[in-house]
Formats: C-alpha cells, structure tokens, sequence
C-alpha cells in the first residue's frame, strides 16, 4: 500500500553550517534532482514529489525536506499482517580487518568518528486509531566497537514510534575490541522491530 510521507532529514552544529555553505552553490532544481536520485528507485517503493531546505539559525540546524509517498510493506503472518519497521534492525559498525598493504598496521588502535550521534524517529499513523495493531522486538541496546546503538519503540494514540539513535563513545578502540566486533557483527541477526 502507497501512503503519504514527509522525511525531514536534519544536520546540526558545524556540519550543519559547512553543509549549509556547500548546497548554496546548488541550483534548487539540481538539488531536488540529486535528492531524488538517492531516495528514489529500487526496491524502496518511494517517489519523491518535493525537497524543500530549510535553515534553523537559532538551532544551527539544516533541514532537507522531502514529501512524498512509500510503500508500506505489509506481509500474510501466522498471526495476522506484519510489518518490518523502516531502519529499525540493529547493527553495530565494525571497521573492516587490515589486510595487504595495511597489513602491517592490523595491531594499532582502529579511529572512531566521535563526537557522533545519529538519531532517526520513523512514526507511522495508524488507522482505526491504532486500535488492533502491536509491536513485537521492543527496546534493545547493543554496544560495542567504540558505539552504542539504542532501539525504543513506543504504540500510542494510533502512532508506531521507533527512536533508533547510534553515539560513538570513544575516539578509538584497540584492535582486539575490533576484532571481537566484527566477531559480534558477522553473528549478530539484526532483527527489525515489527509492526
């Protein structure tokens, strides 16, 4: 099923302002072009109708806004009809292992981008005020690697809310703690939270 949708896509603090100067340059129509190719097409099932920018100088805050629709992708369970929520499966990053010519560097301390903290909040209005529906996965936290990934999810007054928010804890991480991520990574199944 197609339903409407609006995506505010939001960069703060310096990056917010560097990215800021960067579309400046961009005729708005180019803009739009670019936003569309990267959300657009594939198996996504969305098309873009509008990109709008907008610029919070109190929050030093960027803001891309895209209107448009999606597909919701619901599917016949033994329990009724389900859906995975958008970017609700967890994952850790994990640097790949050093091999050929950085091979030589594969013991020393691996770089964490830090301070980082990415946050999406996909909230989808239900019909028949949310009565009927349930969430099943819940609240899950994983750390590792130099991150903290976080899921909460929230069914209130006819809305699905899934929080997930990624925050670096370090500017490094030895080797061996990566090491054990990837370990952790390559075994983890990422389950979505389902609607």
């Amino acid at each position: 099923a197609e339903a409407p949708m609006v995506m505010d896509i939001t960069y703060r603090g310096d990056y917010g302002t560097s990215l800021r100067r960067q579309i400046g340059a961009i005729p708005p129509d180019q803009l739009e072009t670019m936003m569309k190719a990267q959300w657009e097409g594939g198996e996504s099932g969305t098309t873009i109708d509008s990109v709008e920018t907008r610029y919070d100088e109190p929050a030093n805050a960027l803001h891309f806004i895209l209107r448009g629709t999606t597909r919701l992708s619901w599917v016949n369970g033994p329990a009724g009809r389900v859906m995975a929520m958008p970017e609700s499966a967890l994952t850790l990053p994990a640097s790949a292992e050093r091999r050929g010519v950085l091979a030589a560097f594969a013991n020393h301390p691996y770089a964490i981008g830090h301070p980082i903290m990415n946050r999406s909040v996909a909230r989808i209005a239900l019909p028949y005020e949310g009565r009927g529906f349930a969430l099943e996965g819940g609240d899950q936290v994983l750390e590792g690697g130099g991150y903290r990934v976080e899921r909460r999810a929230v069914l209130a007054d006819g809305v699905a809310e899934i929080v997930v928010t990624t925050t670096s804890l370090a500017p490094e991480v030895t080797a061996e703690e990566m090491a054990a991520m990837r370990t952790r990574a390559e075994n983890a199944s990422a389950l979505p939270l389902r609607l």
